[in-house]
């Protein structure tokens, strides 16, 4: 895992990641597209403690940002539940240890270590370990791509720019692309249907990244 922030400062951060750390592609839709990663943390910025909600334009906007907070904490409750089997079941830790992290408030009782257990392992349940499915031209569905040449529908500017493939659309006979580098944010979220196996190269080796001021 390689995902790290350099470059931290009082106003901009920058984000690194590889194909391998986002397998996926959650990590790039919650930086591309809508954004959800920025509405939550727009968020914790606020200076909403004390009920001052000045910063919010209107309704739309609050409700907008209150939905990418609980998506966030959604996913995150997930992992928690994961990474809490991963210490129970590959490194041994007791029930004891667990508590201590997971509520330290409450370190003398187990249970709620317990039922985060629980919720991971059938979490885990609902899942089998997924095959790699090839698409055509070797592809997979989560990888990060760059056009290297364009169908002749498409303008020659989407050459260059990178995504990660969403699916092989089989009516089209093409791959769908979200999250093309320099294009309008409907692009990136849509995906551009077109490209064939010989129109794309993949970026496995090589570093994502985004910069938020």
């Amino acid at each position: 895992m390689s995902v790290r922030i350099t470059n931290v400062g009082t106003q901009t951060v920058t984000f690194h990641w590889n194909s391998d750390d986002d397998p996926r592609g959650w990590l790039f839709k919650a930086v591309s597209g809508a954004a959800p990663l920025e509405d939550a943390l727009q968020a914790l910025a606020d200076p909403m403690e004390f009920g001052n909600t000045d910063r919010i334009a209107d309704a739309d906007e609050a409700k907008r940002r209150l939905r990418s907070v609980l998506s966030l904490i959604r996913t995150l409750n997930d992992r928690a539940d994961v990474l809490t089997v991963a210490l129970r079941d590959t490194y041994d830790l007791s029930w004891s240890d667990l508590q201590e992290v997971i509520d330290p408030d409450n370190a003398h009782k187990r249970s709620t270590a317990r039922r985060r257990y629980e919720t991971g392992r059938n979490r885990i349940g609902l899942f089998t370990t997924p095959a790699v499915h090839l698409l055509p031209g070797g592809f997979t569905a989560g990888q990060r791509v760059r056009v290297t040449s364009v169908p002749d529908r498409l303008s020659t500017d989407y050459i260059g720019c990178e995504g990660v493939i969403q699916e092989f659309n089989k009516v089209e006979n093409s791959y769908i692309i979200t999250g093309l580098t320099g294009r309008p944010q409907r692009e990136q979220v849509l995906g551009i249907p077109g490209f064939q196996p010989d129109h794309i190269e993949p970026l496995d080796d090589q570093d994502a990244d985004t910069t938020t001021r």
